[in-house]
């Protein structure tokens, strides 16, 4: 018996734990799935009803591509209620979580981080996630004639018989193609000919393409390479150049191919979040998911350093310390001007100022300290033995804990 077949068995014995067996003439609330690495899943079933009638808070987002595009990421991420995936196999909808089925791996993938920045900012109220990326596929693979063609085409077809029409097609591929073997036009043709084919399946939602060509590792098994085996300037030099020209012709998609829009460019994440020189890590995913949520909003939305604690200490009427509360993590200078802030409404409220950095209701009352702490230095035990033993307004000026 294989180890595929026993974990199958325990996640099937999982999923009838878990039905009512006085219910079982109504759709159980998990299934297991076999994914497309023919491994077992278990999902949370969810309607696919919603997503028939196309809406202003709903969207439909088919993703197709190669590995970046896919299951092949860091660690998995389970999205919020609202997002949703669509099994191109069966035409059932499971809540979203990695690895998405419908797109080869076994990791983490940048859509389900996606939907749940689109639904979390409110920007739609529901998302369907429709993978079907293929590890190392290339752009030859994908169009008519290719391996990947009748995918394409059945997942299509999938969405018609189930009355869904996608509101935009992800692609994010191009590692396979932006080689040294490089030649200039041969990817706006193939491109052009996978247009074709989505419009003449009666699609006609934007089509975004990615500019991604980063990919210098595809195993890990590969030897230990040294110093003299890389520095080769001539290699690297006409590598640089393929992939410049690759880039390039990329950018000229949409003016080329009608209904087709740019999409992020993913070779600009921090190449430090890849966790193999090719597929993205957990910060990866992130910054790929926040790069399209972008490009589809055309919002950037504002990310801080936390590195600072945002710290209420609270004093009795006397002066002694009583505890702590952190109310939020930031960065430094924003929570000077969170304190600079909170002190200014206290005085509007006509409050008890005692020493100019702390509040209270009256002179009798319990006393509030906003406060910011490094967080490095608050989970240190020695740094809040030391704000225990302050009492207000005793409290050390210019020590760290200001």
């Amino acid at each position: 018996m294989s180890l595929v077949t026993v974990y199958a068995g325990l996640i099937l014995s999982l999923s009838i734990g878990l039905l009512n067996p006085a219910r079982a003439n109504e759709r159980p609330a998990y299934e297991v799935v076999i994914d497309e690495n023919d491994y077992p899943q278990l999902r949370q079933v969810v309607s696919c009803a919603g997503y028939q009638q196309a809406n202003e808070k709903t969207a439909i987002l088919f993703t197709f591509g190669q590995s970046n595009g896919g299951n092949h990421g860091g660690a998995p991420f389970i999205a919020r209620p609202g997002v949703a995936n669509f099994d191109v196999r069966t035409g059932r909808c499971y809540r979203a979580q990695d690895p998405l089925i419908g797109a080869t791996g076994l990791l983490g993938s940048p859509w389900s981080r996606l939907g749940d920045k689109l639904v979390g900012r409110g920007v739609y109220e529901s998302i369907l996630l429709v993978p079907i990326s293929v590890g190392g596929s290339s752009v030859a693979d994908w169009v008519p004639g290719g391996k990947l063609h009748p995918r394409l085409l059945a997942a299509l077809d999938q969405l018609k018989s189930a009355g869904i029409e996608p509101t935009a097609f992800l692609w994010h591929q191009g590692e396979a193609d932006s080689r040294l073997s490089y030649q200039p036009g041969k990817y706006t043709a193939a491109f052009r000919s996978i247009v074709g084919a989505i419009r003449a399946r009666g699609f006609r939602a934007d089509i975004y393409v990615a500019v991604a060509t980063t990919c210098t590792s595809d195993t890990d098994y590969a030897p230990e390479t040294s110093a003299q085996d890389i520095a080769v300037p001539d290699q690297w030099a006409r590598l640089a150049e393929a992939q410049h020209a690759f880039r390039e012709e990329v950018r000229q998609l949409p003016k080329v191919l009608p209904g087709t829009r740019l999409g992020p460019d993913t070779d600009a994440i921090n190449p430090a979040w890849r966790w193999d020189d090719c597929h993205f890590g957990s910060e990866g995913q992130n910054a790929h998911a926040e790069a399209w949520f972008t490009v589809l909003t055309g919002k950037q939305w504002r990310t801080r350093t936390t590195d600072t604690a945002l710290l209420l200490a609270v004093y009795a009427p006397d002066g002694h310390f009583e505890r702590a509360e952190a109310v939020g993590r930031t960065n430094a200078e924003e929570c000077a001007k969170w304190i600079d802030l909170s002190l200014a409404r206290a005085r509007q409220a006509n409050m008890t100022i005692r020493a100019g950095v702390a509040y209270a209701r009256s002179a009798e009352a319990a006393i509030v300290r906003p406060m910011c702490v490094a967080i490095g230095q608050l989970s240190s035990e020695r740094v809040y033995e030391e704000l225990k033993r302050q009492s207000f307004p005793d409290v050390l000026e210019g020590s760290h804990l200001r």
